[in-house]
């Protein structure tokens, strides 16, 4: 059986997923800046519209794809999003009342751009949300909308992303990354790790992971490079070529891999390798034509599966099996809607697969999806 999959138009600007009343949902924003959950089988509203709508023409709609956060106060979810004039506003998706708000601060005394958010849990389980503007990063708890710690001067110009490491699901560091490929890197009690990392004029991707002897190291992917992998070791600003490839890498957040990247081997052989040793984690038949453009990490109940995207096809690899799903090409009933119109991805529970459009989202559930070796 080929994958399920659900289209939706509606004017949204990003998207993200929760659980509210046991079951799985989906959490918009509209271009109004309403804030609304969605039942992820019909796209009907569960709760009444929450959220700060528009509140004048200072950010664009557009200015506000990615700025979206899902963080969950005593196993409640809220979502967390940006406003026109600087601030970061708190919601409760179960009530629509807001918990709280945080005004953003510039050394001009102009409204700052929020230019990311990031949800994290630290170690120990504690929630967290990272906000960055243009000259400082907050780390906040959102029980209280309170900072951890003060605010994080950002020592480069154009900050432009946020990042939790490892991952989010057990966070010790938090990095800045700049649009010209500088990295910086804090530990959770807001000490600096480190100089600024340089070695590039490109945006970078980055994960985290620890050598064997336990240091902590970066991962970089360069925009303009993205056949090698480096190594960044902040403590002794040393970088060192980790993988190399004639193909593109990609970041595989897989949790039952660890910290992983995938590349095509041959023009045959898709590949993922363990970050901490390089060791191959995964082969599979590369199934399609061209390069993997983007690849996204979904993790169900006692398997994962990865979403694959390639120049005209979408597919999902059952990482245990090494098998592939039945390509998918078009979103019907959606006219329009191909794999060059897909904005954003992100996984959501149980395996699922969330996609936003210019007009529109989609949902894939790759566990309905016909493999083949």
């Amino acid at each position: 059986m080929r994958a399920r999959i659900r289209c939706f138009q509606q004017a949204v600007t990003n998207v993200a997923s929760c659980v509210l009343d046991n079951r799985t949902c989906v959490v918009t924003l509209d271009r109004d800046g309403w804030v609304r959950v969605r039942d992820v089988q019909t796209g009907q509203d569960v709760r009444d519209p929450a959220g700060p709508g528009s509140h004048g023409p200072t950010t664009m709609p557009e200015a506000r794809q990615g700025h979206l956060a899902v963080v969950t106060v005593n196993s409640v979810p809220h979502v967390v999003v940006p406003t026109d004039s600087g601030s970061v506003e708190c919601w409760s998706l179960d009530t629509g009342h807001r918990r709280w708000l945080v005004r953003g601060t510039s050394r001009s005394g102009a409204s700052p751009l929020i230019e990311d958010l990031e949800a994290f849990r630290t170690p120990s389980g504690a929630s967290r949300l990272g906000v960055l503007t243009e000259e400082e990063l907050l780390v906040i708890d959102p029980a209280t909308g309170l900072p951890t710690v003060p605010a994080l001067t950002v020592p480069m110009d154009s900050a432009w992303q946020v990042w939790a490491l490892p991952d989010g699901r057990s966070t010790d560091l938090v990095a800045v990354t700049s649009g010209w490929g500088e990295v910086a890197l804090w530990d959770l009690t807001g000490s600096r790790i480190g100089g600024v990392y340089e070695k590039g004029i490109d945006p970078v991707t980055i994960r985290g992971y620890r050598e064997r002897e336990g240091a902590h190291r970066l991962a970089v992917i360069h925009q303009q490079d993205p056949g090698v992998v480096l190594s960044w070791q902040p403590e002794v600003a040393r970088v060192e070529t980790l993988l190399e490839s004639t193909s593109p890498f990609l970041f595989a957040d897989d949790p039952r891999l660890g910290g992983a990247v995938a590349t095509t081997r041959n023009s045959s052989v898709v590949e993922g390798r363990r970050l901490c040793d390089g060791e191959v984690v995964l082969r599979a038949d590369h199934p399609a034509t061209g390069e993997m453009r983007w690849l996204v990490a979904c993790p169900g109940r006692g398997s994962s599966t990865w979403a694959c995207c390639f120049e005209e096809e979408l597919r999902f690899l059952n990482t245990a099996a090494g098998r592939w799903s039945e390509p998918i090409t078009t979103f019907h009933p959606m006219p329009g809607w191909g794999i060059h119109d897909i904005k954003a991805a992100h996984a959501a529970p149980e395996g699922r697969l969330l996609l936003t459009f210019i007009d529109g989202w989609a949902v894939v559930e790759p566990s309905r999806a016909r493999t083949r070796s």
